[in-house]
């Protein structure tokens, strides 16, 4: 974000780290009620903040609360800690039954193909046998016309002689 400084000029960068770090030192200050180590001093006084910068108003921390905040920071950390130890395992276990699932599906598919390739094999040797055998049923039809009528010439040749001769 771009700010107003003290000079009139707009810039980014080394002013706000500046303003930011002087607040944090005055907070921390007036947390503790002691002076920090390389803070500014009273000839340096912090520079006034415009009024696009200028942070919240800090509420006044109780010192007596900082342990127990810690305290309760930590469960909260260990709890965080543990939950995303059992999300991680979780996650692993959902990879690996995906995983399974995949190659599961993979072996399906597979065997469907394989299965459907010897079906059309399958298909192709039956229609080749039945168009054998079409040709075969045109022998024997004829065969049975040729014996129907080695039958009727029989049954004639059969009915000539038995007859008696006419006198």
């Amino acid at each position: 974000a771009v700010v107003s400084t003290q000079s009139g000029h707009y810039g980014r960068g080394e002013d706000m780290a500046d303003e930011r770090r002087e607040n944090l030192r005055s907070f921390i200050q007036n947390l503790e009620g002691t002076e920090l180590v390389g803070a500014g001093t009273a000839s340096t006084p912090a520079p006034d903040p415009s009024p696009v910068s200028r942070p919240m108003p800090v509420p006044p921390i109780n010192p007596q609360m900082i342990p127990q905040t810690k305290a309760n920071i930590e469960v909260i950390s260990r709890d965080l800690n543990g939950v995303l130890s059992w999300l991680e395992k979780e996650m692993s276990s959902i990879s690996k039954k995906t995983l399974d699932f995949v190659d599961a599906h993979a072996d399906a598919v597979d065997n469907v193909c394989d299965s459907s390739d010897e079906l059309i094999k399958a298909t192709y040797s039956l229609m080749s046998k039945a168009g054998v055998l079409q040709k075969d049923l045109v022998k024997i039809e004829m065969m049975s016309s040729h014996l129907k009528s080695i039958k009727k010439y029989l049954k004639r040749l059969d009915n000539a002689l038995l007859k008696p001769p006419n006198k």
